[in-house]
């Protein structure tokens, strides 16, 4: 193999969610297309197209990724297999992908942050955890950022959230806005690009209250007679919030503005 055709592991979130193949995908793909050969590593019960024998390619987790001690041991025996040049994984898949390179000394292993410390504490608030196992966790993730030789933060803010809380030089940290296609021209196209009124896109998951869509639909309330051709887009999977925020959108009356796609 060739310097220029290097070998890349690419781990997509370890959960239910799309998401992570989303943003990943366009990347792997331009990686292939530059003659590298690239491995999609996702979990096992996630159904996806693709096959090992394709280019970008997909490599299945055994075991649930959550089971860190198992999935680096399933990692190590990968990379040994394949031995790629660099690791790219976000949390939580980059606990076990990042560990697995730096004990296999993979050259680049790097971690794209995609959330701050405070969507973290947003979450244990409405999940309280035992102190020691905050303790644990947070012991952990610091790390496993250590253990990364490049950081890559989809804004400036994850990047100064990265750089305070865990000490990380800024040799060391990237910003690089999320590769996911602008969703704006097809959902043009679907409507016949008729509908022409102000309208603001939002995309994320409706798992927690950490997102904030329901600070925009309170904004959108307060400014519906300021600016009666507002509107919004919802964009992202979770059923566990979506009919909390489309009956508050009905309860503000404002539920004729705000589109949930799902």
């Amino acid at each position: 193999m060739s310097r220029l055709e290097q070998v890349y592991f690419i781990a997509t979130e370890a959960d239910e969610r799309p998401s992570g193949i989303k943003h990943f995908l366009p990347l792997a793909q331009i990686l292939a297309g530059k003659g590298h050969r690239v491995f999609l590593l996702i979990p096992q019960e996630k159904i996806v197209a693709g096959s090992r024998s394709e280019n970008p390619a997909l490599l299945l987790w055994p075991s649930h990724p959550f089971d860190y001690s198992r999935a680096i041991l399933e990692l190590l025996k990968l990379i040994q297999k394949h031995r790629p040049h660099c690791l790219i994984a976000s949390f939580p898949a980059a606990y076990p992908m990042t560990v697995a390179g730096f004990l296999e000394r993979v050259p680049v292993r790097i971690i794209w942050k995609q959330s701050m410390t405070r969507y973290l504490q947003i979450l244990r608030r409405t999940s309280p955890c035992h102190p020691v196992r905050v303790w644990l966790e947070d012991r952990a993730k610091h790390i496993v950022h250590k253990l990364a030789t490049q950081i890559i933060c989809v804004s400036q803010a994850v990047l100064q959230d990265v750089s305070q809380n865990h000490g990380i030089p800024e040799s060391r940290l990237k910003m690089f806005h999320n590769t996911i296609a602008d969703p704006l021209p097809s959902l043009n196209k679907a409507k016949g690009n008729s509908d022409r009124r102000h309208k603001l896109i939002c995309i994320g998951g409706m798992s927690s209250l950490a997102k904030g869509q329901d600070v925009l639909i309170w904004a959108l309330g307060i400014l519906k007679d300021a600016y009666p051709d507002l509107s919004a887009e919802f964009i992202g999977g979770g059923k566990l919030l979506m009919d909390f925020y489309k009956n508050l959108a009905r309860q503000l009356k404002i539920d004729d503005r705000c589109f949930f796609m799902g």
